[in-house]
């Protein structure tokens, strides 16, 4: 018998096994005897040793004691080959056993595996050559990862890491499929297609999971976290996250305690990041890490923190203990930060003079490619700027993978820099194809469709408008605004307010209107508003709003805008919120639109929900709300009010056609993932429903719901956790995300006996055919009328697009 049979070993270390010297132990469980029995008969049966009745038998107890099926599926499969073959196969096994051990060799020399495949890709036995086409995807995944062989050779890895897929389904296994489904997503992510790595990964984790393969499930995982991170999905890297936290913890798990930290950055934590990253660096005895270039992403990501706390010379200090390209990018950024352009271009002009992992500039990563071009902006060289962000944002929209470990990847700082590049291609696109081209940039690479339909959508939002449509792009350093004219004249400019900049005034803001629960709106507060409009507002928009009183206004925020108040600011003594009929944001992409609502269409109306010996407190003023809005409607609403408040009546709403209306709680549930990783982010915005049940925003999203608007009459129902470029995570987000047209929503907490009133007023407007726009807008100020405090009226707002 050979000292190593290859399908016994990966049994044994599925079920986690005792060593082979401990076999004979009588504390062996049930599993691994069976395994064991299982792997011995097979290894006789093909040996020639053993027969098939015993193979059968010992596949029959090992599925029984593991619930497994594939040993009854490896049997089969060799109780086909003749005698012939089954021995050909174990000695081509032996022979590949030899070839794996020096794989590292392989990686420079292929001729040893191809041959090993010549001689083997016609046996029989098909399980020989598919373990040398996995090993040989893989390392060439690798090369073409590490920019040692070309990246056309993707193909070539796709093509073996598939055929050796399929051979290993046709011998019935599951656990060497694990090795080519790694291999598929990596490629999948080389070539650009995130939706096809998101699968490959996906099915990697539930085939580890079944088979006690946790190495090959954390990979997995780690993979599936980088797709739904480079598409915005927070919701799903939380939950991601919990799961690889379930079964490896962040003191021994770099690639845990990694991803957790990217997760604080993109949330804007720096402080909780830092603290983190501290506490967590990677450790000696993590099997999966080379801990030397773990150690590299590690002082990247404080590089990292330490730039998105304004903190370049400390970003700098760190770089200096970073080798190579990966130093001297992460030294562009904080020297770009400092404003030192010139020397961000000599660093990165430095990274490409050879030694490992230097580019030609023709083929810097992303990153780079980000920090190049705002650097050439900054010292007015225009053009190049140009065609150097118009590069790497075309491969950004392919979600090219090629970045710098960690934060220096537009991604992993919560789009930060990705934003900043952005904003710099944007400008150099208005200074030199105007206005209107720049907006529909923006516009195209964030909804992800092209410049022309961009720029049309854009001029029709204008045109729906009375002063037009403003957008706002928040960079690092530099906030973009263009105004476009309901007669489509286009003008831009740009301020020297970066991201902290916007949200200090936003938050400002926002503090104001909630100190006027306690006390009045003073004169110091209408002063800030004012302030904050001539630092923000178009000079045209401006004019526009001061000529004429009244009518409506789109604005497009983009980053950090997203969270100013426009409704506190004040252009001519009064606030835009009471004076103007304001459009803000909307999704980014355009799914099939639902028709606007309909004054005369039955409305559902669902909350109230009744919450005796739960944590939540009662809400009467909702079911007031709730029980009026017939009051306003030639149609009555359906009804779904305490204990009917359901899970099942709120999915059943969400799948009709039915304008909306919710009125209850809005949480901050803990997710599953701020316990095992003792306080990093994992909090989920959600609706509370009868019983105390929540629905999250990321189960609403899930079910796409397509309704013409929706009013969520619930506390901070527009508010999440803030990501650029994509907008708040939270529930309002959910619903225009997956495809509903408008909704009406919360900036903040409000009393619950606050809201009847506008909610009464809002209603009567919609059933009189004004739009959602304008329909809060006489919400907000009959409110005011009635003496609410500016916190209460101010927090509504009408989101998505007429």
């Amino acid at each position: 018998m050979r000292a190593r049979c290859l399908v016994a070993a990966l049994l044994l270390v599925a079920l986690g096994a005792a060593a082979p010297a401990a076999q004979e132990s009588e504390e062996l469980d049930a599993a691994t005897r069976s395994a064991l029995a299982f792997a011995g008969a097979l290894e006789q049966f093909r040996a020639g040793t053993g027969d098939e009745a015993a193979l059968r038998s010992a596949a029959d107890v090992f599925g029984r004691t593991t619930g497994r099926t594939d040993a009854a599926r490896i049997a089969a499969y060799y109780a086909s080959l003749p005698a012939e073959a089954r021995a050909h196969g174990l000695v081509l096994e032996q022979r590949f056993d030899a070839l794996r051990a020096r794989a590292s060799g392989l990686a420079t020399d292929e001729a040893p595996l191809r041959a090993f495949l010549d001689a083997s890709d016609r046996a029989a036995d098909a399980v020989p050559a598919a373990h040398a086409q996995s090993l040989f995807a893989r390392l060439l995944a690798r090369a073409v990862e590490d920019g040692t062989a070309d990246a056309e050779r993707t193909v070539e890895v796709r093509a073996r890491a598939l055929d050796a897929l399929a051979r290993f389904e046709r011998a019935g296994m599951t656990t060497p499929t694990l090795e080519p489904l790694w291999v598929l997503g990596r490629a999948a992510l080389t070539a650009g297609d995130a939706g096809e790595a998101d699968r490959r990964f996906d099915e990697l984790v539930r085939r580890a999971g079944r088979t006690g393969r946790d190495a090959w499930r954390e990979r997995g995982l780690v993979g599936a976290i980088g797709c739904a991170r480079e598409r915005g999905a927070l919701f799903r890297v939380d939950a991601l996250l919990a799961e690889l936290a379930s079964f490896r913890s962040a003191d021994s798990c770099w690639a845990l305690a990694r991803e957790a930290a990217v997760q604080l950055l993109v949330r804007d934590d720096v402080d909780a990041a830092e603290r983190w990253l501290a506490a967590h660096p990677p450790v000696a005895f993590d099997a999966e890490i080379d801990r030397a270039d773990a150690l590299v992403e590690w002082r990247a990501l404080l590089a990292a923190a330490a730039l998105r706390g304004a903190d370049a010379g400390r970003a700098e200090r760190i770089a200096e203990e970073l080798p190579g390209p990966i130093g001297a990018r992460v030294r562009a950024a904080a020297a770009l930060e400092a404003g030192r352009a010139e020397d961000a271009l000599r660093e990165l002009d430095g990274a490409n003079r050879g030694g490992p992992g230097s580019r030609a500039p023709g083929e810097e990563g992303i990153d780079a490619l980000a920090l190049r071009g705002r650097a050439l902006l900054r010292l007015g060289r225009t053009d190049e700027c140009i065609e150097v962000l118009e590069r790497a944002r075309r491969r950004a929209q392919r979600r090219d993978s090629d970045a710098l470990p960690g934060p220096v990847r537009a991604s992993a700082a919560g789009e930060w820099l990705g934003l900043s590049a952005l904003e710099a291609l944007a400008a150099a696109r208005a200074e030199r194809d105007g206005a209107l081209t720049a907006a529909a940039v923006v516009e195209a690479t964030l909804g992800r469709t092209d410049e022309s339909t961009a720029g049309d959508a854009l001029l029709a939002l204008a045109r729906t408008t009375d002063h037009g449509a403003a957008l706002w792009l928040v960079g690092a350093d530099r906030t973009l605004w263009v105004h476009v004219e309901p007669d489509g004249t286009a003008t831009h400019g740009r301020l020297e307010l970066g991201r902290r900049d916007v949200l200090r005034a936003a938050r400002r803001l926002r503090d104001a209107a909630r100190a006027t629960r306690t006390g009045p709106w003073s004169a110091s507060d209408a002063a800030l508003g004012a302030s904050v409009a001539s630092e923000l507002l178009p000079p045209t928009l401006v004019r526009s709003l001061t000529r004429t009183k009244g009518g409506s206004l789109a604005l497009l925020t983009r980053g950090a805008s997203e969270e100013v108040p426009f409704e506190l600011l004040e252009v001519g003594g009064a606030p835009l919120g009471l004076a103007r009929a304001l459009w803000i944001s909307g999704p980014r992409r355009a799914p099939t639109d639902p028709a606007p609502v309909d004054g005369r269409t039955r409305w559902t109306a669902l909350g109230a929900p009744s919450l005796e010996g739960t944590a939540f407190a009662p809400l009467p003023g909702a079911r007031a709300e709730l029980e009026r809005l017939g009051d306003a409607h030639p149609a009555q609403p359906k009804l779904h009010l305490g204990a009917d408040a359901t899970r099942a009546a709120f999915v059943e709403a969400l799948l009709g056609r039915a304008p909306l209306h919710v009125a209850t709680h809005v949480v901050d549930r803990p997710g599953t993932v701020d316990r095992p990783l003792g306080g990093a982010p994992g909090r989920e915005r959600g609706l509370v429903l009868a019983g105390g049940d929540v629905v999250t925003a990321a189960e609403i999203a899930a079910l796409r719901p397509r309704l013409p608007l929706v009013v969520l009459a619930a506390c901070g129902s527009a508010d999440g956790a803030l990501l650029d470029g994509v907008g708040p995570r939270g529930v309002a987000q959910a619903f225009l995300e997956g495809g509903t047209r408008a909704a009406i929503v919360t900036q903040w907490s409000v009393a619950d006996g606050a809201t009847p009133l506008g909610m009464l007023c809002l209603h009567a407007a919609l059933a009189g055919g004004a739009d959602p726009a304008e329909a809060t807008r006489r919400a907000r100020a009959a409110l005011e009328r009635a003496g609410a405090p500016r916190a209460e009226w101010a927090a509504l707002r009408a989101l998505g697009r007429p």
